[in-house]
């Protein structure tokens, strides 16, 4: 196997920090985002984490059974996560408040768990050895994501009103999307 290169280290690193970022905020926040919508009250809006954790779950044991390549699941996840976000935004315009609570929390909860153990392996499906160092890397990107990137929302939410709680939904899933891009293009190029 091939030694990693520092800079497709950093790439994947980047891409696990968004997204444990994004995992561990959408959840959090989205009580507040549903209590400053008006849609519910205190008592019901916690209920959303529990959606969000449990098709998470859910979404972890039936990417056990999809005999794709890592590539290939993650390309389908990067695409359907850009459509969920799209279609959250959209109900969010068209003021549904209720059904991008619903839709928001169960949609991204089954989409965003399977991406956790697919940019662990990203590297050895190109022939890459990650080492003790690559992973001890990418367990710090992740650890640090839980409690960086989840004061940046609420603040965002507090600044700008509820709305831009899915606006920033909607930069961080980008971002997302575009350095698991870098990342792929970079292992491939670089395997060759």
């Amino acid at each position: 196997m091939l030694e990693l290169p520092l800079l497709g280290e950093i790439a994947i690193c980047a891409l696990m920090f968004v997204h444990v970022g994004l995992l561990s905020s959408y959840p959090n926040w989205m009580p507040t985002y549903a209590i400053k919508t008006g849609a519910f009250d205190r008592n019901s809006a916690n209920v959303f984490i529990s959606f969000f954790w449990i098709v998470n779950i859910i979404g972890k044991v039936l990417d056990l059974f999809v005999k794709r390549t890592i590539k290939e699941k993650c390309h389908f996840l990067m695409k359907v996560l850009i459509a969920l976000i799209a279609i959250t935004l959209i109900l969010q315009w068209l003021e549904y408040y209720k059904a991008c609570c619903y839709f928001g929390s169960i949609s991204a909860g089954l989409f965003l768990s399977p991406l956790y153990a697919l940019i662990f392996t990203m590297a050895q499906e190109h022939g890459y050895k990650l080492g003790v160092s690559g992973t001890a890397n990418l367990s710090t990107a992740s650890i640090l994501a839980e409690g960086v990137l989840i004061a940046p929302f609420g603040y965002i939410m507090g600044e700008f009103g509820f709305r831009s709680y899915i606006y920033t939904l909607v930069f961080t899933t980008a971002l997302m999307y575009a350095l698991y891009y870098y990342a792929e293009s970079f292992l491939e190029k670089d395997a060759k």
